[in-house]
């Protein structure tokens, strides 16, 4: 199912849907609000040097916890049980955490970044659907990790010589001219992604008609495997 060449060439996988409904990730998203439940859980935006992801919340799940033990039993049961230890060997990782990311309305998207020049990836499982672009979907530029040395590079003469000192400064015209994949999907949408590859969010819209029950236009499960 999972090919590692791809993977590691595009930056990218993306895998069958299976087994998560909305009556399901709705019992997550709603038991995601119980801090209770997390080791940590911020406000991206008012921690140094995140401020560029204000108005993402991200929540490091304790592996004791109810939500933990839905989710691994979620992908065990629709992916087979080795699921995640099969993907760290394949990749020649060993460490995994389990985290939540949520996204209110009022705030500006992530920026066009990679987290490192070194390797490592994301897991993200999707508990709202993101079926247009008023959504702001997670994307990612295909085959940026070949060039990241590159982009690292002009972040530091940026920091050094234009006394930018933020951690995004190389989010310029340039990436943002670059072709994105664009992940959209129904609940339950599974990928995979290389944080030495550039992503971020797209911008949602402003006009986006909001439900009633609604507390976060976009929440995932993202799974740092390193």
């Amino acid at each position: 199912m999972f090919n590692t060449k791809i993977f590691n060439l595009r930056g990218y996988f993306i895998f069958p849907r299976k087994g998560l409904n909305n009556l399901q990730a709705s019992e997550i998203l709603n038991l995601s609000l119980d801090k209770n439940h997390y080791l940590n859980y911020v406000d991206r935006g008012s921690v140094k040097p995140y401020e560029v992801d204000k108005g993402m919340k991200d929540g490091l799940l304790k592996k004791n916890s109810e939500i933990n033990k839905k989710l691994l039993q979620f992908i065990e049961s629709n992916y087979g049980k080795n699921f995640l230890a099969n993907i760290k060997s394949k990749l020649k990782l060993s460490n995994h955490q389990i985290r939540i990311y949520h996204y209110d309305f009022q705030n500006k998207p992530r920026r066009l970044h990679f987290d490192s020049i070194k390797k490592s990836v994301k897991l993200f499982i999707l508990l709202k659907e993101i079926k247009s672009l008023e959504r702001g979907p997670y994307c990612v530029i295909p085959y940026s990790h070949f060039l990241n040395k590159i982009f690292y590079l002009i972040n530091i003469f940026q920091i050094k010589f234009l006394n930018k000192s933020n951690i995004h400064c190389y989010d310029g015209l340039l990436i943002k001219l670059l072709p994105k994949i664009k992940f959209y999907g129904r609940v339950g949408t599974m990928y995979l992604t290389r944080q030495d590859n550039i992503h971020g969010d797209l911008p949602p819209s402003r006009n986006i008609k909001i439900l009633k029950d609604e507390i976060f236009i976009k929440a995932a499960v993202v799974i740092n495997i390193f």
